[in-house]
């Protein structure tokens, strides 16, 4: 698999530590893009994406050694295989492009059999942005 397309809503967005740690050297092409689902924020500063109805802002990225950069991830969210005991499932979504185009893409969203886990510690992300929530987060932060 040499090259191949992910969706990405958080940490691995262009701007945030695991892009830079982990994608940034296999990137070919970010767009600005978004999905269907639910997103909330966790107590440990990392959002989780869940089906839903709503829109979730994110990226799609091109990336080469695609192979590397899904086992590179996987071990990121904690995608162990299907039917494992699993922080974030590996699935196919499908993405629109602000061009209004539609693709196709890997996207890890939140374990379904975790979701209690979400009501009861999650912040629900208004709008979907995790980019914007944590620009109001931060200027709630600094005052």
């Amino acid at each position: 698999m040499d090259k191949g397309v992910v969706f990405v809503y958080g940490t691995l967005m262009e701007g945030f530590w695991n892009y830079e740690k982990i994608l940034k050297p296999y990137v070919l092409k970010i767009d600005k893009a978004w999905v269907r689902g639910t997103l909330y924020h966790l107590p440990q500063g990392y959002p989780a994406l869940t089906d839903g109805d709503g829109k979730v802002a994110g990226q799609l990225m091109e990336c080469k050694q695609f192979g590397k950069v899904v086992a590179l991830l996987d071990e990121l969210e904690d995608y162990y295989g299907p039917g494992r005991d699993n922080l974030y499932e590996r699935v196919t979504k499908e993405v629109f492009l602000s061009n209004g185009e539609k693709r196709e893409a890997f996207a890890y969203i939140y374990s379904p059999a975790r979701t209690k886990e979400l009501e009861r510690f999650g912040i629900l992300v208004a709008g979907g942005d995790w980019r914007q929530y944590m620009k109001q987060r931060r200027k709630e932060t600094l005052g």
